[in-house]
Order: structure tokens, then C-alpha cells, then sequence
């Protein structure tokens, strides 16, 4: 794995936990994001176990290229749907904006962990 992906890797990891952990916890911020969205409170709990197991894909990425590829785009796809999420309830480009960020590092996680 090159530096470019491990940096991004890393990037990553931090994010999901940082946002499962919250999910877990059920953090009034993250709460009131899945209520804007019209996830069912039931369901919070459940991203943030994807989110974990992603961020663990990821570090098992580091050692295996075939998990970094398969967590990437599982990444890229996640992301892709908050995004959509966001999109759904005509969310403002500001609340949309950490979706789509993401949605992009995860994209060059993908290319730069197969380009290695």
C-alpha cells in the first residue's frame, strides 16, 4: 500500500469510528441528522456497526489489497447513498458537503490502493 492510500486510510478509519461512536452513543447531533433524513431512530445504531466494520475492512486493507479494494468501494457506495439521503429531503449543500467529501477521499482510497 503507498503512502497516498495509507493516509487516506487512516483519514477514513478516524471518520466511521468517530461517527459510529456517536451513532452509538446516540449523540444529539447525530440524532437530529438521521431525524432531518427520516431514518428511523432504530436504525442509527446499525450505521454506526457498518461504519465500524468499515473502518475495521480498512485496516485489514492495510495488509490485504483484495479488503482495501472491497472496503473502498463500500465506502465510495455508503457515501454515495448519505448522499442521496441528503439529496431525498432537499438538504442544504452545507449538510450535504461532509457526505460528499468523503464520498470523494473513499473514491481516491480506491484508485490510489489499486494503483499500488
Amino acid at each position: 500500500m503507498n503512502i497516498v492510500a495509507l493516509v487516506l486510510a487512516v483519514l477514513l478509519i478516524l471518520v466511521c469510528l468517530g461517527t459510529a461512536i456517536a451513532d452509538f452513543r446516540s449523540d444529539p447531533k447525530a440524532l437530529a441528522v438521521t431525524d432531518r433524513l427520516d431514518i428511523p431512530r432504530s436504525a442509527v445504531r446499525s450505521l454506526g456497526a457498518v461504519k465500524t466494520i468499515l473502518a475495521i475492512g480498512l485496516l485489514i486493507g492495510m495488509v490485504l489489497d483484495a479488503i482495501a479494494f472491497v472496503t473502498g468501494v463500500s465506502l465510495v457506495f455508503y457515501f454515495l447513498f448519505a448522499i442521496v439521503a441528503h439529496v431525498r429531503v432537499k438538504d442544504s449543500f452545507t449538510n450535504i458537503a461532509p457526505a460528499f467529501i468523503c464520498c470523494v477521499l473513499s473514491s481516491l482510497y480506491v484508485l490510489t490502493s489499486v494503483a499500488a
